[in-house]
């Protein structure tokens, strides 16, 4: 078992270095990665927002699900954080870093984590695949991001990815749960914040 972690752990270091940027990149390449870095979990989170706001019923259905795949994605992302501190590339001195950071667990993922529990909870309800692929994709975007300017491992993402598999398969188990208990829930407090800008708008 100890061969096979520390040649994980190699492995996973030389998959690092080469992804992660060079002391000098390409100015253009690297601001796209610092976008990429955090702006993009932003953006699925707004984009999300919305469909909730508008988008009809059986749309509402599938964020319920994938809401509580995130949630149980970052509570496993929590306990692992808390039972075990793997330290980020720059802690140790590897590679390059471009953009400021903690030195925080690595492991996993709560960016990867974020966009794939989404991602693949939406990819599970018809109403809102496309949706799920184009969150999915960004999510693999991210991950290459936080490697490029050099605060995450590649094995953190493939970490975030199964955690995010396990947390919407945990979801799928208890979707009648979500459904009947949640989902009302979550459609009255829609319903409450609707009714306030009503009231709040101008006659």
């Amino acid at each position: 078992m100890e061969r096979v972690i520390d040649f994980l752990s190699s492995l996973d270091r030389r998959v690092f270095l080469l992804i992660n940027a060079p002391a000098h990149p390409d100015p253009f390449v690297l601001a796209i990665a610092r976008f990429s870095t955090s702006w993009l979990v932003v953006i699925a989170a707004l984009a999300l927002a919305v469909v909730w706001i508008v988008g009809r019923a059986p749309r509402r259905k599938a964020l319920v699900l994938a809401g509580a795949a995130l949630v149980l994605g970052l509570a496993i992302n929590w306990t692992i954080a808390t039972l075990w501190y793997h330290p980020r590339p720059f802690a140790v001195g590897l590679g390059h870093a471009f953009v400021a950071h903690a030195p925080e667990t690595s492991f996993p993922s709560d960016h990867g984590t974020f966009l794939w529990s989404l991602g693949f909870g939406l990819l599970v309800a018809p109403a809102l695949r496309g949706l799920g692929l184009v969150v999915v994709v960004l999510g693999f975007i991210t991950a290459w991001a936080r490697i490029y300017v050099g605060v995450h491992y590649p094995l953190d993402m493939v970490g975030s990815l199964v955690v995010s598999t396990v947390a919407v398969l945990a979801a799928r188990r208890i979707e009648p749960f979500l459904l009947r208990r949640v989902h009302p829930l979550a459609e009255d407090v829609r319903a409450r914040l609707a009714a306030l800008v009503g009231a709040r708008r101008p006659g």
